[in-house]
Parts: structure tokens; sequence; C-alpha cells
């Protein structure tokens, strides 16, 4: 007794069944993941947005690392600097 087995769907439709080879699985990638990969392959753009992210990251945390006084308590600001607990010291001069 002989067992007729089912055509499958690629056999149904008479559309020949295709074999997924490495062009065709490179084809398959959506575009966010194709521009991506070429982003990552390209070092200048990397080490760019790394500059950009340091340049952001400073911009926001600027208010942390500053020490702003008054022009007329300048003597706190040089002691500040002497003491070394600041990056930058600001003498505010709007006060006039």
């Amino acid at each position: 007794m002989e067992i007729l087995q089912q055509p499958d769907a690629s056999q149904q439709s008479g559309i020949a069944a295709i074999e997924l080879t490495p062009d065709l699985a490179r084809k398959r990638r959506s575009q966010l993941r194709i521009i991506f990969d070429r982003f990552v392959r390209n070092r200048a753009a990397v080490v760019g947005v790394i500059v950009l992210s340091i340049i952001i990251l400073m911009a926001i945390f600027a208010p942390v690392i500053t020490h702003r006084y008054s022009y007329k308590d300048f003597e706190k600001g040089f002691e500040a600097i002497r003491s070394g607990n600041s990056g930058k010291v600001v003498l505010d001069f709007g006060e006039m």
C-alpha cells in the first residue's frame, strides 16, 4: 500500500520553493538594520557621535561642575578655585 503525501503550499500555488541564500538573507534585512550596519562600519561617524555625546553631556551637567558667584563675593570664588572642588567659577556681573 502506497501512502500519498499532501503537497505543501509552494507546490499548490505553482511557485517553486526558494532556498534562503546569503544574498537573499541580506535582502531581507530591514532598512533600519542596513542603515545601522553602514553607520557602524563608518569609523569617522562613530567617533563623531561619541564626541557629540560628550559635548551634550557636558552641557547638561554644566551647572553641577560650575560655581556661580556674584562679583561682590569674589573671595568665595577664589576660595573655591584654591580648594580644587570646582571645575569652573563664574563671577556674575549682572547686578551692577
